[in-house]
Order: structure tokens, then C-alpha cells, then sequence
């Protein structure tokens, strides 16, 4: 998919409609050369390249650059490790609930599953990459 920037703008299709230097709008737009569409203001953009996680790729007004997360991004990405986190110590409740009302501790492996999901912010060292406890 071809993209393109209108004036700078941040990279899209064509508006399926152009409107050209001369005033007139051309709803034409594949019947365009390169040189119109230059002309009119839109720039023929490369593809968006491939980034490596979990750098993103944006654009500044000219080309694509990568760019490394912001701590606004790293910040949300450890709010969405805990909550996992905690959906997950949910969903082992009922393990130990049940183990409670037979009068029993619960198996050792839920015990230790649940304690590295508590561990886990401590434990993790970048929020990007997890190591999941499994049970």
C-alpha cells in the first residue's frame, strides 16, 4: 500500500479527492502523475519499516525514524503487567478457596504459581519482556 504525506501531514492513503494548484479538486486521483500529485502538495512516502520491540516507528514530518518508548509507555506497560497479573491470582482463587473450605492448605504449586505472580514486578526487570510464571 502506497502511502502519502500531505504537506508533512502524517502518512495516509489519498483522499479520494485532490485538490490541484489551479483550484479545480480531481476526483481522479490514481490518474495523477508523481509530478501532480508534488505539485498539489503530497509526497510519495516508503513504506512504514519494520521496528524492533519495542521501539516504535513514527514519523517526523519528513521520514519514518525509530524511537525508543516514552516513560509515559514503559509507565502503562507496567500498569498493564499488573493488572494481567491480577487477573491471573483470579483466576487461581478458586483453588485455594476450595482447598480453605475442605479444611486443607492448597497444593504447593498454586502457592508457588501465586507467589511469583505477586513477585513478579519485583522480579521483572523490563516490562517489555516477561517471564510468565506457569503452574
Amino acid at each position: 500500500m502506497t502511502l502519502f504525506s500531505y504537506r508533512g501531514a502524517y502518512p495516509q492513503q489519498l483522499p479520494s479527492r485532490i485538490r490541484l494548484p489551479s483550484n479545480l479538486t480531481s476526483t481522479n486521483v490514481v490518474s495523477l502523475s508523481e509530478q501532480e500529485l508534488q505539485e498539489a502538495g503530497w509526497q510519495v512516502i516508503e513504506d512504514k519499516p519494520l521496528s524492533v520491540y519495542p521501539n516504535q516507528i513514527d514519523w517526523d514530518g519528513v521520514s519514518w525514524y525509530e524511537r525508543k518508548p516514552t516513560g509515559w509507555e514503559t509507565q502503562d506497560c507496567w500498569s498493564k503487567l499488573r493488572e494481567h497479573r491480577n487477573f491471573l491470582i483470579a483466576q487461581t482463587d478458586h483453588l485455594v478457596l476450595i482447598a480453605y473450605e475442605r479444611g486443607e492448605l492448597p497444593s504447593p504449586e498454586v502457592l508457588t504459581y501465586r507467589q511469583a505472580l505477586r513477585d513478579l514486578p519485583e522480579t521483572t526487570v523490563d516490562p517489555w519482556f516477561v517471564t510468565w510464571p506457569t503452574m
